[in-house]
């Protein structure tokens, strides 16, 4: 009767180690799958100025909370590119990434006044996580309004 009872309670861990584990399989894959469709992407503008290539991006991520972000990218032109897949290796720099706060609040301006510099308008953002002062040989300019959370100073 004991070695009944023995072998039952370990069939009965097994069976249920087994369980378990498959549980915790099915539960990392379906993570993976709502976190891999939770981002997406958009290119909202795109301005060519004297060689260089401004790119206006938002990136949106929904998975617990909300969070969006707009990230304006530098490139320099090239000549013509005629391989159909030579987007795919483009260097693209980030030069400012802020949370725009509203849906509905503008895209920045950017100009680039001489060969050395890069301006940068906008109206109001909520706040701003990247702000590199240089790109290559140039310099990069703000000129923003209205900042509702901005960074704090140590």
């Amino acid at each position: 009767m004991e070695v009944l009872m023995r072998a039952w309670v370990q069939r009965a861990i097994v069976g249920l180690t087994v369980v378990v584990c498959m549980g915790c399989v099915l539960l990392a894959s379906l993570f993976f799958l709502i976190r891999r469709n939770a981002c997406s992407n958009e290119v909202l503008q795109t301005l060519d100025v004297s060689g260089v290539r401004f790119e206006v991006e938002s990136a949106s991520c929904d998975l617990i909370a909300k969070d969006e972000v707009v990230n304006v990218y530098a490139m320099r032109l090239g000549g013509k590119q005629y391989w159909p897949f030579s987007s795919w290796g483009r260097h693209r720099t980030l030069i400012f990434r802020y949370d725009p706060g509203r849906d509905d609040n503008p895209l920045p301006s950017i100009t680039v006044p001489s060969q050395s510099s890069i301006r940068i308008l906008i109206p109001e953002v909520s706040s701003i996580a990247v702000q590199n002062r240089k790109w290559e040989n140039m310099s990069i300019s703000y000129e923003i309004d209205k900042v509702y959370y901005p960074a704090k100073s140590n």
